[in-house]
């Protein structure tokens, strides 16, 4: 005949010991297992340190580059109370602008993201800039792209009669708006203009009215795109 005392119980379970020393030391074998068990999780899910999680956790930030074109992907497993990314580029990775925005997708499961860049530069720096929805932020670790891309300026017709009025330019720029200059042959400026510019590059004419015959230099400035012209009549 077993005679059953209650054990040690924190969650008020009905669990009894027995005089049989096996049966009794089984029971106590689970119990510390549930108990391990539960507070094993519950410490997991305070970060393991007994902290909040942070509200992101980023697997991977990549770049490739193909020409001009920059493809960034990068991968989240846990997106907790997190608003966006703002992906930053530097050319020499210490000052850096804020060059696209992608809004989180929330959860706790795998997401993946991926954005494009035009890039005129040989050396290109990106990071991450993570911002939650209090407004705090942390920034990834910065990657390093190197491109193959060689600017391209397309000028015609030239020589170009004056009488035409208008130089066609097409060009490619990593500025959003830039400014492009005829100089003459004693370095003066002698016409400058102001281009706004899209992702896919630019198709502009040029007023050459008002200016003499000759040869000059058109510059765009910021890169060294730099073309030949002739003005005859």
């Amino acid at each position: 005949m077993h005679v059953f005392t209650t054990l040690f119980n924190p969650f008020n379970l009905k669990i009894y010991s027995t005089s049989d020393s096996k049966f009794n030391n089984s029971i106590q074998r689970v119990l510390c297992f549930l108990l391990v068990s539960f507070f094993s999780f519950q410490l997991m899910a305070q970060g393991g340190n007994g902290q909040e999680q942070l509200p992101l956790e980023l697997s991977n930030f990549e770049g490739t580059a193909n020409g001009c074109t920059i493809n960034l992907t990068w991968q989240t497993f846990i997106e907790k109370d997190f608003d966006r990314f703002e992906v930053e580029w530097s050319s020499a990775g210490q000052q850096f602008t804020m060059i696209k925005t992608e809004n989180g997708a929330g959860g706790y499961f795998t997401q993946n993201y991926s954005a494009v860049d035009i890039s005129f530069s040989k050396s290109n720096y990106y990071r991450l800039k993570m911002i939650d929805l209090d407004g705090k932020f942390e920034y990834s670790d910065i990657i390093s792209i190197s491109t193959s891309c060689v600017p391209k300026a397309l000028v015609y017709p030239n020589p170009v009669k004056t009488s035409i009025g208008f130089l066609n330019l097409s060009f490619e720029s990593q500025n959003t708006d830039s400014e492009v200059r005829l100089i003459d042959m004693f370095g003066r400026v002698a016409k400058r203009y102001t281009i706004e510019m899209d992702v896919n590059g630019q198709n502009t004419q040029l007023d050459i009215s008002g200016l003499a015959t000759g040869v000059y230099i058109l510059n765009i400035k910021g890169s060294n795109l730099n073309r030949l012209i002739t003005l005859i009549d």
